[in-house]
C-alpha cells in the first residue's frame, strides 16, 4: 500500500514539475512569441501606416531634387536670364543732355507786396528812362533795373539808379549747368535738338546783353541788336517746329513749358522790332524792359 501511494505522489511530482515547467517557461515564452508575431503583423503597420508612405515619399522627393534639381536650377536660371536679356532689350538707353551755366546780374530797388505801390513805383521807373522787371514769388512783387548777364556793366549803372531808389543792390542769378536724362527713343533727336537750340538761345541772350550795353551806354549800332532779335526768332521757330507734333521725352522740359517762353519771347521780339522801326526813341529804355523779360522766361525753363 504505501509502495503504491509512494508511486503515485511521485507521478504527481512529475505532473506539477511538468505543469510549473510549461506554466513558467513554455507557456511565457509561447506566449512572448506569440505577441511578438501579433505585434509585428497587426499592430506595428497601425502605428507607422502614417509614416512609411511619406517617409518613402520623401525619399522619392530627395532623389527628385538630387536628380533634377540641377536641371530644374539651370532652367529657372535659363528662364531669368532670358527676362533679364529681354528686359535689357526692352529698357531703353537713357541719354544725358547738358544746357549750358547761365548767369544773370540786375539791380534790385524794392520788393513789393502792395499792388498800388507797385504801379505807382513803374510810373517813376518810367519817367527816369529805367528799364525794369517784375518778377513775382507767391505774394511778393520783386522790382529789377539794368540787368545784363555780365556783371561790369550792372555795376556801372548802380551809382545812377542809387541817385533815385538808394537802397538799391546787385541781385545775383547762376544757373550750373543743368543735367537734362532723357530715354533713346524714336524722340531721342527731338530732345537733342532741344537742348541744342536751347544752348543757341542763351548764347544769343548772352550777346544781346553785350550788343544792348555798346548800342545804349556806348552809343553804338542798333542794327547788330535787329541781327540778334532775328537770330532769336529763327531758333524759336526751330524749337516749335521740332516739338510741335512731338512730346518731348518724360524726364525732360515739358512742352508746355517751352511753348510759353516762346509765345512771350515772340512777342518781346514783335514790340522790340515796332519800337525800333518806329524810331520811338523816348520808349527805348523798353527795349531792354523787353529783353529783361526773355531773359527770364529762359530761366523759367532751364532753372
Amino acid at each position: 500500500m504505501k509502495k503504491s501511494r509512494l508511486k503515485i505522489n511521485r507521478r504527481r511530482r512529475k505532473s506539477n514539475l511538468v505543469l510549473v515547467f510549461f506554466l513558467c517557461i513554455i507557456l511565457p515564452i509561447t506566449a512572448i512569441y506569440i505577441g511578438l508575431r501579433v505585434t509585428e503583423r497587426w499592430i506595428t503597420p497601425v502605428l507607422n501606416s502614417e509614416l512609411q508612405p511619406e517617409d518613402s515619399y520623401e525619399l522619392d522627393l530627395e532623389e527628385i531634387i538630387d536628380d533634377e534639381g540641377e536641371a530644374t536650377d539651370n532652367n529657372e536660371a535659363t528662364d531669368n536670364s532670358n527676362i533679364e536679356e529681354e528686359g535689357k532689350g526692352v529698357e531703353s538707353e537713357v541719354l544725358v543732355g547738358e544746357i549750358k551755366p547761365l548767369s544773370v546780374f540786375t539791380i534790385q530797388i524794392a520788393s513789393i507786396t502792395n499792388k498800388d505801390n507797385l504801379d505807382s513805383l513803374i510810373n517813376a521807373l518810367n519817367q527816369k528812362k529805367f528799364s525794369y522787371l517784375v518778377y513775382q514769388i507767391e505774394e511778393t512783387y520783386k522790382v529789377y533795373t539794368h540787368g545784363y548777364t555780365q556783371r561790369p556793366y550792372v555795376e556801372d549803372k548802380l551809382d545812377t539808379v542809387r541817385e533815385v531808389f538808394n537802397d538799391a543792390y546787385i541781385n545775383e542769378l547762376h544757373l550750373p549747368i543743368k543735367e537734362v536724362k532723357y530715354e533713346n527713343d524714336s524722340n531721342n533727336e527731338i530732345a537733342e535738338g532741344t537742348i541744342e537750340n536751347m544752348n543757341k538761345l542763351i548764347d544769343v541772350m548772352e550777346k544781346q546783353t553785350e550788343a544792348w550795353y555798346n548800342y545804349y551806354e556806348k552809343e553804338g549800332e542798333i542794327v547788330v541788336y535787329i541781327e540778334l532779335l532775328k537770330k532769336q526768332q529763327t531758333i524759336l521757330n526751330d524749337i516749335m517746329s521740332a516739338i510741335k507734333d512731338h512730346q518731348l521725352p518724360t524726364g525732360f522740359i515739358d512742352n508746355s513749358s517751352i511753348e510759353k517762353m516762346v509765345h512771350y519771347q515772340e512777342s518781346n521780339i514783335n514790340k522790340s522790332m515796332e519800337i525800333i522801326e518806329n524810331q520811338d526813341k523816348e520808349n527805348f529804355h523798353r527795349l531792354h524792359s523787353l529783353y529783361l523779360d526773355s531773359l527770364f522766361r529762359t530761366i523759367e525753363v532751364i532753372k
